[in-house]
């Protein structure tokens, strides 16, 4: 389904540039056209500020980690990160501020937590509404299983999955949709990252994943799509 919306969009979008480009098809100035393409002189901008809050610093820390980190990593930490990253805040005036954006304001993700253990994978859903874990499934695997065996991820102590809902802003947007839930995974991932380096937690974004153990893993349904994950050490 979600495949068939791609190629009617891409179909779509072929079609309107070529009639657009038929229809202002004329002739044109050489000289005109060069000089519209002249660049402005170059500019040095000089060495950045740096930010508030120690912002800077966070920033420049963060990288890709592949072992675990000597902090603890408990239910605490798994609460923080998650909050950082994608869940809501109080005391804010509008009910709903998150620390990701999302377009349309409609928010297009579900979380899903990989805890890894000696012999088993255990996986909750993390409902941010009510910031609590539901547990999905248990099973003999492993999180470089859901990674297509990838080795940097072997150590992981834990796996943070992003799952897009299609019905959440496919109605609005058709198959663009799909694209907004990228950005916002990329924001959420972005918030995760820097939050787990707050804490001395190692982290590793994944982009390539095993669609047929991520799905097993989550129980996910057709309209559920895994785009991306952190791994976390």
């Amino acid at each position: 389904m979600l495949e068939r919306g791609f190629l009617a969009r891409f179909e779509s979008e072929s079609d309107t540039v070529a009639a657009f480009s038929a229809r202002h098809r004329r002739p044109y100035s050489q000289s005109a056209f060069t000089s519209a393409l002249d660049p402005p002189e170059g500019e040095a901008l000089g060495p950045p500020d740096n930010l508030a809050g120690g912002l800077t610093d966070l920033l420049l820390a963060r990288s890709s980690a592949d072992r675990q980190a000597s902090v603890a990593f408990d239910e605490q930490s798994l609460r923080t990160l998650l909050r950082h990253a994608y869940g809501p805040w109080s005391g804010f005036k509008t009910k709903d501020r998150r620390p990701a954006p999302a377009a349309g304001g409609l928010r297009s993700l579900q979380l899903f937590v990989h805890l890894a253990e000696s012999t088993s994978l255990q996986t909750y859903k993390y409902c941010e509404d009510d910031d609590f874990l539901d547990g999905v499934s248990r099973q003999r695997a492993t999180i470089a299983d859901l990674c297509n065996d990838q080795a940097t991820v072997r150590d992981a102590r834990a796996q943070v999955t992003f799952v897009y809902d299609t019905r959440t802003n496919s109605p609005k947007y058709g198959a663009r949709g799909l694209d907004f839930a990228l950005l916002e995974a990329g924001h959420a991932a972005q918030n995760l990252t820097l939050a787990a380096t707050a804490l001395g937690i190692g982290s590793r974004c994944i982009g390539s994943l095993s669609h047929p153990k991520v799905c097993e893993a989550c129980n996910l349904r057709t309209h559920q799509v895994p785009i991306y994950a952190c791994a976390l050490f």
